[in-house]
């Protein structure tokens, strides 16, 4: 799922710092990660940290109920379905928000699980390894039998870590360097590159 609309998304999650009565660390104050406000958020206490959650999570949905789909990724994933090849998502997003996108493309069918970041759990986010774990062991594979595709360093950083395959997904060339340097495996400039151009 494409990620939330970053500025808005950050400013929804301050707000909510706000009005659990604390000050804006600094080091967020101009962040257009709503994930790196989420984070600092923990530091500052259960009832600020369930606060900002909660405003992430919303502004999560309403990306996943707009979002433009990434070019190639759902045929990448109608792919996997015709080659027997099974399917769960990883992310640092809400999987409330995953499941929302999924349901609106109608896409659900293709995923064997949704782990998405663990409620209230920001340190458990990637690059921590308890999501890919977790999907492991649902899939009964070994790391070394899989691959994992994403978009952001953390995701090659658990990647090189848990010892899967990684394939870095550069949204802007510019990217593709910090993929790289992170651990990929590979790195794509669309996620057309992953089709079979004979299936």
């Amino acid at each position: 799922m494409p990620a939330p609309e970053g500025e808005q998304a950050a400013d929804d999650a301050r707000t909510a710092m706000r009005r659990a009565g604390v000050e804006v660390p600094d080091d967020v104050a101009n962040s257009t990660d709503h994930l790196a406000v989420l984070r600092a958020a923990a530091e500052l206490g259960p009832a600020v940290a369930r606060a900002v959650e909660d405003a992430c999570i919303a502004a999560e949905i309403r990306c996943a109920r707009t979002a433009v789909p990434t070019v190639g990724a759902h045929d990448f994933l109608w792919q996997t379905l015709r080659d027997d090849q099974r399917v769960v998502i990883v992310s640092n997003n809400a999987p409330e928000a995953i499941d929302a996108y999924l349901d609106r493309w109608e896409l659900n069918s293709l995923m064997i699980a949704v782990l998405g970041r663990p409620r209230y759990q920001p340190d458990l986010m990637k690059p921590n390894r308890f999501v890919v774990d977790a999907a492991l062991e649902l899939l009964n594979l070994d790391a070394a039998d899989t691959v994992l595709i994403g978009d952001t360093v953390p995701d090659m950083q658990v990647a090189r870590t848990v010892g899967t395959r990684a394939i870095g997904y550069a949204k802007h060339p510019e990217r593709s360097g910090a993929l790289a340097e992170a651990g990929a495996d590979a790195v794509v400039l669309s996620m057309s590159e992953l089709l079979d151009p004979e299936r």
